[in-house]
């Protein structure tokens, strides 16, 4: 059922619903603190709290295309990424969202921040994006797959991992021309089922290989 938003206070042992307001899809959500948050859906769904989602507020994302990621550095700065290299980014806790230039068409499934200037965003084919203006300007980074990338995160500006289909794991130093350190190998067979962001059933088997190490030109 869309709109769903559970929350726990005993690490997961139990977990309680809670009123979203919605019935669209929500596919990722993120808190700077036990009270503050925001969740992000279908249609351009975005919902902020700010009493640990005892009550949810729509948000204007200034877009209809699905939001599959939302991530914030402070109470104030964040971004949300989707359907057709959708990036918005807000500085005043999304009160108002501003759309930035991603250079991509491709579904962008995940962003992650290391501080207000420093991020990244990956998705299909591969894609991954890099900004160090805060997503004024975004640069592809070689990947070295054309696998999808559904998740990124980052430890410091320079060691961070994307996860993809095929169960792929991309580990990496990256510098500024986007050195890929390690990847690791794909397991001998996985069938893998997208539906994500309302498109078709995608599935396929992947056969055994190792990625080997790529740099980028």
């Amino acid at each position: 059922m869309g709109g769903t938003i559970l929350k726990t206070t005993d690490g997961g042992t139990t977990w309680t619903p809670q009123t979203s307001g919605t019935i669209q899809t929500l596919y990722s959500v993120h808190f700077v603190s036990e009270t503050t948050g925001w969740v992000v859906g279908s249609g351009g769904t975005i919902l902020k709290t700010t009493n640990g989602g005892t009550t949810w507020t729509a948000q204007t994302s200034g877009t209809t295309q699905p939001l599959l990621s939302v991530h914030f550095v402070n109470a104030a700065i964040g971004w949300a990424v989707g359907l057709g290299g959708t990036i918005l980014k807000t500085t005043n806790g999304g009160t108002t969202w501003t759309p930035q230039t991603s250079g991509t068409t491709q579904l962008l499934y995940s962003v992650h921040f290391v501080n207000a200037a420093i991020g990244w965003a990956v998705g299909n084919s591969g894609t991954i994006l890099k900004t160090t203006d805060g997503g004024t300007t975004w640069t592809p980074q070689t990947s070295g797959t054309i696998q999808t990338l559904y998740s990124v995160h980052f430890v410091s500006e320079t060691t961070g991992w994307v996860v993809g289909s095929g169960s792929l794991i991309l580990k990496s130093n990256f510098d500024t021309i986007g050195i890929i350190d390690a990847l690791t190998i794909i397991p001998e067979e996985i069938t893998i089922t997208n539906t994500i962001a309302e498109q078709p059933l995608l599935k396929t088997t992947v056969p055994a290989h190792t990625l080997k190490r790529q740099r980028a030109l």
